[in-house]
């Protein structure tokens, strides 16, 4: 199936993507990736943004990370669908140190390939292109939920979220806490595995996150651990109405560059990763003094599809997700910038696309 995904290091032209698509685009669902950053227009508005230029083609489910660079203050950032009126967005904390606060969320793209983006500064924030899927529907959504206790997994029914049963959904977790790290994560009921992340502190504002796909069991439910309830919230964002094919969850395993600044292959096969899969990573990083560079791509790739994760603001982890394509020989390559400690690269599950 993976053949036929192919990736660019530039963005195609209307008559390009016309020609791509007269030519044999997949006719099943496929991840194409990307790294192409953008910036708003206007401060404090949704704006409309086409994509197409950035290769996106009509209809298509698109990978975005947020990004705020601003050293000093949060920062609002978000995205929906052309026509949305939900308020998708998240309050990205100040980048203590250098480097960015980013969350990644997906959106649907219109007839034209258009999305629409909100910034709060243009000019500290700004958007990333990471990839987009064909031939799948993803549903939009802004509801928040709390775990009903402390320290301990918990079964949430989110069907008063917008969520059904069997259901693969995109969730983000978030940390308020401006003075302290808080555990957080999100699983499918039953699946038994350490699948939750130490967020740092949200810094002197806005909020610390990290966006994961869960499944929901037989009765909409999913299962979710805050360290403390006062301070991690839990928004569901999204979920796939037509899914690129079967979502496998997993956590508590991860790899670690051996190399710095190379693009390294990786053999995912001891992660429990699947060959000719579509990998979902958080990529973390706990240096707690500098912002470093953290990225995957697929085999073959000439993308440098890394983000600059700031400082793991006094313990904790700093962290963003995005999806790799993986070869048949179940490889990627991923990239640790100045150093191969406390970067860690977290596969937290996989799709096995429909045929």
């Amino acid at each position: 199936i993976l053949d036929d995904v192919r990736v660019y290091d530039r963005a195609l032209g209307a008559s390009e993507i016309s020609d791509l698509y007269d030519a044999g685009a997949p006719s099943v669902a496929g991840f194409f990736e990307a790294f192409q950053p953008w910036v708003a227009a206007s401060d404090a508005a949704w704006e409309t943004m086409d994509l197409a230029p950035l290769g996106v083609p009509a209809n298509a489910v698109v990978e975005v990370a947020l990004v705020n660079t601003d050293t000093g203050k949060e920062q609002w950032a978000g995205v929906r669908a052309v026509g949305s009126v939900l308020e998708r967005r998240f309050l990205l904390h100040e980048a203590e140190g250098g480097g960015a606060d980013a969350v990644t969320l997906h959106v649907q793209a219109d007839a034209d390939g258009r999305i629409q983006h909100y910034t709060s500064n243009k000019g500290t924030t700004s958007f990333v292109l990471l990839g987009y899927w064909t031939t799948s529907s993803y549903v939009e959504l802004y509801q928040t939920f709390g775990a009903n206790s402390s320290n301990t997994w918990v079964i949430e029914d989110v069907s008063d979220e917008g969520l059904g049963p069997n259901q693969v959904a995109e969730i983000v977790l978030q940390n308020t806490n401006g003075g302290a790290e808080r555990l957080a994560g999100v699983r499918v009921p039953g699946l038994g595995l350490q699948r939750r992340f130490l967020l740092h502190e949200a810094e002197a504002g806005g909020v610390e996150a990290v966006s994961m796909m869960v499944n929901t069991n037989n009765n909409s439910e999913v299962e979710a651990f805050a360290q403390d309830v006062a301070d991690i919230d839990f928004h569901v964002v999204g979920y796939w109405s037509t899914p690129p094919g079967t979502y496998t969850e997993q956590g508590g395993v991860h790899g670690q560059a051996v190399d710095q600044n190379t693009w390294e292959t990786a053999d995912l096969t001891a992660l429990g990763v699947p060959a000719d899969s579509i990998a979902q990573f958080v990529l973390s990083s706990e240096m707690t003094g500098f912002e470093r560079e953290l990225g995957v791509r697929g085999i073959g790739s000439s993308d440098h599809r890394a983000i600059q994760l700031q400082e793991a603001e006094e313990g904790g982890s700093d962290n963003s997700s995005m999806h790799v394509n993986v070869d048949a020989s179940a490889q990627i390559q991923w990239y640790s910038q100045d150093g191969t400690s406390d970067r860690y690269f977290y596969p937290v599950g996989w799709w096995v696309l429909s045929t």
